[in-house]
């Protein structure tokens, strides 16, 4: 059973642990492994155990650098940056890392902390990944997302590279700025009053925002209040949300569909139906989209044989239910066929014309063919589903590595600011930090929603498992899942229930901040119950106040009901009871 070195303190000793980062700790007098972190030692192959306690010199390899480097006196390596280190794994490969060394009082004893990343085979990034000796610089100025720091004047004080790459700015052209002349006119205002509070449990604010060449883009701004200096400022996090805006619209298909049907109005065959002699009389949009003879004079009877004969039954049921009705309005889509032989995917709209006792008496009609619209559909969404792939891949691969980074190292130099702060007081950068991690669990939730759901293949507990593992317990969340399903739950109330649990437990990431929760799945004939709880309580009722109201609601369309319970002892449990029968 291995005993970390941190065990006095909880947080860092978890976040020590779950890193996928590799990490170790080196004494100082004798250069042996204090402890390494599961990261490092799957990274070198060795049990974690088998490490603690080994010379340093024993995984080196070169018997140069990697082997004198910890030789060195403690002042000397305090500033000297990032350095390469040549280790052995246990069987035998050679591994080339870029090493950041920092000098750690632990338990009253100093060590060496090493932070390694493997670019074995990537030696020309080597020089990419030199740190800066001013850290709070290097965190602002390279982190990708675009950083503003804005005055009470709403005046730019600062902007680090990303944001100048996505305004097309120089730091100096933003001196001259203030954040009222990047937004169109017609958004300040708004803005203007969201921007208004602290920041702090806020939802990010959507806005536009103006570029340097003139072009207005969509981003979605997170801010906080920061102390830099004597004076307070808003630190804002600029997020270019225009592509993936624009993919949302892209997925609506029911709005989508209904603008074309409503842009091909010329397109449109029209046709009217005489109720007490079934005949019908057509234009001539019959021959030009569906090749019919203007001659044949169809029928309701001719019609309706060339529904196709899978939707005909209910396409005939509805049509007499709209006659039986009081009310006037018909709508349906069905497969109808061409004088090819072919199959068209069709939107019809009747309306019903009655006499002055009620009765129907004829029914006008408009069918527009939207085969090639459903086309057009589908390999948008395919692509759009591709594009969510690679933007998840990249999204994991780079931005992820980085923060984990950025906020291992805010929390190090606030450490060593404590109590001796410089020109960046200590509280800027534990904000910095803080924002950090808000922005890689944000940056997790983000990658795991844009990959396709698990649901259909593996099934509503190993679904929520699979989310669990992605999200939760790489955000430094331990989770328990108890599975007491006993009979099948419907695929309709499954796909409900499961996307009832991802709301609660974003819910839970944003508004709780456990380090522990657990999910309870269980059903008899009748209820099927999900249970999440938190080892916290709700942070801020107010901002959580609206999510909440909209569970709420999501259950009751279920039939089911929504209670929240604080059990007084620092636990919340939301509990949906939902019937295993639809309402």
């Amino acid at each position: 059973m291995h005993t970390s070195l941190f065990a006095d303190t909880p947080f860092f000793s978890r976040f020590f642990d779950d890193s996928p980062v590799s990490m170790a700790v080196v004494t100082i007098d004798d250069g042996r492994y204090a402890d390494v972190n599961p990261a490092f030692a799957r990274l070198m192959g060795y049990p974690r155990e088998a490490l603690a306690g080994r010379p340093f010199r024993d995984t080196a390899l070169d018997g140069g650098s990697s082997q004198t480097v910890l030789s060195s006196p403690p002042a000397a390596l305090a500033g000297a940056g990032d350095v390469t280190l040549f280790l052995e794994t246990r069987d035998g490969r050679a591994l080339t890392c870029v090493a950041s060394i920092q000098i750690e009082q632990i338990g009253g004893r100093p060590y060496y902390f090493l932070i390694m990343q493997d670019v074995t085979g990537q030696e020309p990034a080597l020089a990419e990944l030199r740190l800066s000796e001013d850290r709070f610089q290097l965190f602002f100025r390279s982190i990708p997302l675009a950083l503003l720091v804005i005055d009470d004047d709403y005046r730019i004080a600062d902007a680090n590279r990303a944001a100048c790459e996505l305004y097309g700015c120089t730091v100096e052209t933003f001196g001259q700025l203030s954040l009222r002349d990047l937004t169109p006119p017609d958004d300040w205002p708004a803005l203007r009053d969201a921007l208004a509070g602290d920041g702090r449990g806020e939802r990010a604010v959507i806005s536009r925002q103006r570029l340097r060449d003139g072009r207005a883009i969509d981003v979605e701004i997170s801010r906080d209040r920061v102390t830099w200096g004597a004076r307070r400022y808003t630190l804002a996090v600029v997020r270019d949300v225009t592509e993936e805006r624009a993919i949302e619209a892209e997925l609506i298909a029911g709005q989508e569909r209904l603008r074309i049907v409503a842009d091909m109005t010329t397109d449109t065959t029209v046709w009217l139906r005489d109720l007490a002699t079934n005949q019908v009389v057509w234009n001539s949009s019959l021959t030009a989209r569906f090749g019919y003879d203007e001659s044949a004079r169809p029928t309701h009877q001719w019609w309706v044989a060339h529904v196709h004969p899978d939707d005909r039954a209910a396409i005939e049921a509805s049509i007499e239910a709209a006659l039986a009705s009081a009310g006037d309005q018909w709508e349906n889509e069905y497969r109808f066929l061409r004088a090819d032989g072919t199959y068209a995917n069709v939107l019809d709209r009747g309306r019903i014309i009655r006499d002055e006792h009620g009765r129907p008496v004829r029914f006008l009609g408009a069918m527009v063919d939207i085969t090639g619209q459903l086309q057009a559909a589908e390999a948008a969404r395919r692509a759009a589903l591709e594009e969510r792939q690679r933007l998840a891949r990249e999204l994991n691969e780079s931005v992820t590595q980085l923060l984990i980074r950025l906020s291992l190292m805010a929390e190090t130099t606030r450490r060593q600011l404590d109590g001796d702060a410089g020109p960046l007081s200590v509280e800027a950068i534990g904000r910095m930090g803080e924002l950090a991690r808000q922005a890689l669990r944000q940056l997790r939730l983000l990658v795991y929603e844009l990959r396709p759901s698990q649901l259909e293949q593996v099934g509503l507990a190993a679904a929520l498992r699979h989310r669990l593992e992605a999200v939760e317990q790489r955000a430094g969340v331990a989770f328990r899942l108890q599975d007491a399903l006993t009979a099948p739950v419907p695929a309709g109330l499954k796909s409900e229930v499961y996307r009832l649990a991802q709301d609660i437990l974003n819910f839970s990431l944003k508004h709780i901040g456990s380090a522990t929760v657990t999910v309870r799945l269980r059903n008899d004939p009748s209820t099927l119950t999900l249970e999440i709880s938190d080892d916290g309580r709700i942070t801020d009722a107010a901002a959580s106040e609206g999510e909440l109201a909209v569970m709420h609601k999501r259950v009751a369309a279920m039939g089911g009901a929504l209670t929240v319970e604080d059990d007084g002892r620092g636990s919340t449990t939301l509990r949906a009871d939902i019937p295993m029968t639809p309402p």
